[in-house]
């Protein structure tokens, strides 16, 4: 897979850096700067220029201001623990899962009231 961008945005998780660009692809490299995958965004987005990343601790259960524990229906951690949404040209934002998976695609210019 090549990787033909001028890179807009990053961001480091463990075990790998995620980038977004000049191109409709969210990129996944390891630390050692091999390609892991290329996700593409959707069809509204030609140039990402926005990344933000869902933290596992913000999906861990447990508020982090107060100390205390929130209750799930199985115990599990959340899948949208470490999911990535980038926007950019076109209005679109993506949500994509740390498995590569697109999980919305959000446009607010559909939106109706």
């Amino acid at each position: 897979m090549a990787c033909c961008m001028a890179l807009q945005a990053l961001a480091l998780q463990p075990g790998e850096v995620v980038m977004v660009g000049t191109a409709p692809f969210l990129y996944r490299f390891s630390f050692t700067g091999e390609m892991k995958s290329a996700t593409r965004l959707s069809s509204g987005v030609q140039s990402a220029f926005c990344l933000a990343v869902l933290r596992d601790a913000l999906c861990s259960g447990r508020d982090t201001l107060l100390g205390s524990r929130k209750e799930t229906n199985n115990g599990s951690r959340s899948i949208a623990a470490g999911a990535i949404a980038c926007g950019g040209v076109g209005g679109c934002v993506d949500v994509i899962s740390r498995y590569s998976t697109r999980l919305a695609c959000i446009s607010p210019l559909n939106h109706e009231e």
